[in-house]
């Protein structure tokens, strides 16, 4: 295994699925493995890399910064002793970061998806359903769904485009809610460690259920259900679906939304851990749009030019990168 392959990985460029496959068992193989893929994403994280227009040599500033602050070993000393198979990946998942597969009753075999920092997964069930699923998700299926029901089981952000088959209603169980539909299109987040999950309908009809299979709402198309765990709120509104969805062409758009809420994502997006060192900041609202192919310090960078805020990083080894953001003083020196 090439470091240059894993670092294609990381930006999105591998697209042959048997290329793919190898990856993704390569990194499982070990916590040694696993720990040069993480390595590896944070330094791109920090590269300081510019857009496609620039004649910068991207991956020649890549390496550059890479020697300077880490020293990783040649992935390939780490394949020489290993004497294990590896196993192919099922579905078709072009970007599955771990699948497992547990024996359930009636020998319904699940497989269990879970996405790593700054990377997304597109895949296929049974039915011809086509899933997207965001950072930091995990995701559970089974290989082929029963005679009667199409339960899926999720933690973390899907945008589903469900086969319509209305004798076999397809559920997405969260830890709060289900959602019931036939065949539709609709959005999904959900993260444990997040008080709210939301629901974004983009085309048919969702209904939504409490977890003693009560539906507490019906949604039509450009709706939007906001659920707060904490206190079992539900808000409807009529939304503009493309604020929820363009995650899936790698755009991020925001509206009016706090830097509370965007670190929360960037933490996912990029594998990094913002922490606030003035709490207020936290409230600051920004609109806009982010690429998520960009580094963060580009990110970052936008931030701080367009308000009175600064940050520093701090790469670390093993565990996200640390990011600090603070108030500027007058001589906006951090």
């Amino acid at each position: 295994m090439k470091e240059e392959q894993l670092i294609d990985f990381i930006r999105g460029k591998i697209t042959d699925e048997s290329e793919m496959k190898v990856i993704l068992s390569w990194i499982e193989m070990s916590s040694e493995n696993h720990k040069i893929y993480n390595d590896i994403l944070n330094c791109w994280a920090l590269s300081g890399m510019l857009d496609e227009n620039s004649q910068v040599d991207v991956d020649q500033q890549f390496r550059r910064f890479k020697r300077k602050n880490f020293r990783l070993k040649q992935i390939t000393e780490y394949l020489k002793n290993a004497a294990v198979i590896l196993v192919l990946l099922s579905f078709g998942a072009l970007t599955q970061y771990l699948i497992s597969k547990n024996s359930l009753k009636k020998n319904v075999s699940w497989c269990e998806v879970t996405v790593p920092p700054g990377q997304s997964v597109e895949l296929a069930l049974s039915d011809s359903t086509k899933v997207w699923l965001n950072s930091g998700t995990k995701f559970r299926y089974p290989s082929s769904f029963s005679t009667k029901t199409r339960v899926v089981e999720l933690n973390g952000e899907a945008f589903f485009n469900v086969t319509s088959d209305k004798k076999h209603p397809f559920i997405v169980k969260t830890t709060y809610l289900d959602v019931n539909v036939t065949g539709t299109r609709f959005n999904v987040a959900a993260y444990n460690d997040n008080d709210k999950t939301d629901i974004t309908l983009v085309a048919g009809k969702v209904d939504l259920q409490n977890k003693n299979g009560n539906t507490i709402a019906e949604l039509f198309p450009n709706m939007n259900a906001e659920f707060i765990n904490s206190s079992d709120k539900l808000n409807l509104k009529k939304v503009n679906v493309d604020f929820y969805t363009s995650w899936t062409t790698g755009t991020i758009v925001f509206r009016q939304e706090s830097l509370g809420e965007i670190a929360k994502k960037l933490n996912k997006w990029y594998n990094v851990e913002i922490v606030f060192d003035h709490e207020d900041i936290k409230d600051i609202a920004f609109s806009g749009s982010i690429l998520k192919n960009k580094p963060i310090d580009q990110i970052l960078e936008i931030l701080t030019y367009i308000s009175r805020i600064g940050y520093q990083m701090q790469t670390r080894s093993n565990q996200p990168n640390l990011i600090h953001l603070k108030h500027l003083p007058m001589n906006k020196e951090l």
